[in-house]
């Protein structure tokens, strides 16, 4: 190998020497940025672990408090419904309260009958002539022998024929007097028994539905009502139109009627109208509905009540409870129904109105 040969080889190798430092510094350059590269890669990791521990624990947290949350919101709606159920009984009772209250004034007032009816029989009994009977009938005995001259010839037995025809007739009227006492206290008794059974009927009921004619169902109220209402001069006028029979809970009903008319009463008892009424109707609309409306021109409802009449508790009247109209209320959508009322102002009377589905969605 001549001299430049060798000189083209260092040159060579110088070369190829250089280009495996610069790899090498370019290999350490990349293995230096590897390296940090990878540290941050770790760093990185281990905030993001430390990150994600946090929101986990964070998570954790808000699953326990949205339990916690869940279970809370469990209890209150069981506390609700609770709640709800106990509204339920107490405006269950309220109106069985009402009815006992409406029967005890009806037995009252017919007893009241009864002892006017009997303390008359007793003074036409203290009063009758027929107590002069046995007087008579000793004058007869004393002139047993001589009967028909005593009968033509004494003076005392010549009015003996007149005083039996005045007596007889006396008689007679004591006893029509009488008879008229007792069928006085016969009707009034019936009356009682049939008060009674009323109580029978309605108190003991259970919840189911039956179909019905609403408008016998409103007799029933008003008989039941019918002795206090007239002790208060109260007239009810009723305007039935033909409907068809609905299917509702018969409790239920009956104690929506007799809260609307005690309303009613309590109203014109408050405002002391000169001809206090209750005008009930019943009517069909157009939908299909049947329309129940009690209505009195009494004391009339303020506006900024009307939106408040049907809230648990709220009442106008010192002995009022806040039971009544609330009951109604759960009492009429517990049979697919509403109530509600309308009134021009005070002094104005005042209409509550329910509403019941012919054909009820319900079973």
């Amino acid at each position: 190998m001549n001299q430049n040969e060798v000189e083209a080889h260092n040159r060579y190798l110088t070369r190829k020497l250089e280009r495996c430092m610069i790899n090498r510094r370019r290999t350490e350059e990349l293995k230096e940025r590897n390296d940090l590269l990878l540290h941050r890669v770790i760093a990185e990791a281990h905030a993001m672990s430390d990150e994600l521990k946090s929101k986990n624990d964070a998570l954790l947290a808000a699953n326990a408090q949205l339990r916690s949350e869940a279970e809370a919101k469990q209890e209150a709606l069981q506390e609700r419904d609770a709640l709800q159920a106990e509204l339920v009984e107490i405006a269950r009772r309220v109106g069985l309260e009402e009815l006992t209250t409406n029967i005890l004034h009806n037995v009252s007032n017919t007893l009241n009958s009864v002892n006017v009816a009997l303390s008359r029989v007793e003074q036409q009994i203290i009063a009758s002539k027929i107590s002069s009977i046995p007087q008579l009938a000793g004058l007869l005995a004393q002139n047993h022998d001589q009967l028909v001259w005593f009968l033509t010839q004494d003076e005392r037995g010549k009015k003996v024929p007149e005083y039996l025809l005045r007596l007889s007739d006396l008689l007679q009227t004591e006893q029509k007097d009488i008879e008229s006492e007792i069928e006085v206290m016969r009707k009034s008794v019936d009356h009682i028994n049939q008060i009674v059974s009323y109580q029978q009927e309605y108190s003991k009921l259970v919840e189911f539905r039956e179909t019905l004619n609403v408008c016998d169902l409103i007799q029933d109220a008003i008989a039941i009502t019918q002795a206090e209402l007239q002790r208060q001069h109260i007239v009810v006028c009723c305007d039935f139109e033909p409907v068809p029979e609905v299917s509702v809970d018969r409790r239920k009903l009956i104690q929506i009627l007799l809260n609307l008319i005690s309303n009613a009463k309590h109203s014109l008892m408050d405002c002391a109208p000169d001809h206090p009424e209750i005008r009930i109707a019943v009517a069909l609309d157009n939908r299909d509905v049947l329309r129940i409306s009690v209505a009195d021109n009494g004391m009339g409802i303020p506006s900024e009540h009307m939106s408040r009449l049907f809230t648990f508790g709220f009442t106008t009247r010192e002995e009022g409870h806040g039971f009544g109209l609330h009951g109604c209320a759960n009492h009429a959508r517990e049979m697919d129904g509403r109530i509600y009322a309308q009134s021009e102002g005070v002094n104005k009377g005042a209409q509550f109105i329910l509403e019941l589905p012919v054909k009820s969605e319900k079973p």
